[in-house]
């Protein structure tokens, strides 16, 4: 897999993003816990190495951006605006891509708890990660059998992962790590993406 193609794998398996001010819709929605999360990206692979700082904003209406920049200037912008659905920012083409693939109410539903959480099938182990409970849910590859992702996470995080893990041949790769979490409704500046023209992704056949 192509290391600029690990941010959009997790986005999509874990369901990554944040919200355009223009596009706001009224509707009821389960309400989640608000914060701030700060993370350290590493990937390293035999030819390949490279280091990042992602930012994850979540809001109480289960909406959420994430912004990732790195040192060789990668820099990728994905959100999710609850009711509206997921959108990848394509500052090159200037395009907002939404993918039909994650549902518009993907995160009207309430959070899991720690039992629910240990009771699904992909649940491997418990870790303490920066003081919290972190349930390990790992994603294999079903004809490799070899895992393909790891995905902490806390019950105080709702559906927002903690921490990630990417695999490559059965090696991982691409490490996110949190650094911090700021308790709270992000800065309402955080609402504001670019104003581009919204277009549907394109199905693989």
């Amino acid at each position: 897999m192509k290391p600029k193609m690990m941010l959009w794998l997790i986005a999509l398996l874990a369901l990554g993003a944040g919200v355009n001010a223009k596009l706001v819709m009224k509707s009821k929605t389960q309400k989640h816990q608000a914060f701030t999360l700060y993370s350290r990206v590493i990937y390293d692979d035999a030819s390949t190495h490279y280091e990042g700082n992602q930012t994850r904003f979540v809001w109480s209406d289960g909406s959420y951006r994430v912004v990732y920049n790195d040192d060789k200037g990668g820099h990728k912008e994905y959100f999710f605006k609850q009711g509206l659905g997921f959108f990848n920012v394509s500052h090159a083409k200037k395009e907002l891509i939404q993918d039909s693939r994650i549902s518009p109410n993907a995160f009207n539903s309430p959070p899991e708890t720690a039992e629910d959480l240990q009771k699904r099938p992909q649940f491997i182990r418990k870790e303490t990660v920066i003081g919290l409970t972190a349930y390990v849910q790992r994603v294999m590859d079903e004809k490799t059998k070899r895992p393909l992702t790891d995905l902490y996470f806390a019950v105080e995080l709702g559906k927002m992962p903690l921490k990630e893990v990417i695999y490559t041949n059965g090696q991982a790769v691409l490490t996110i790590e949190p650094v911090k979490i700021a308790w709270g409704e992000p800065d309402t500046t955080m609402l504001v993406v670019p104003n581009y023209p919204i277009v549907q992704k394109e199905k693989k056949e």
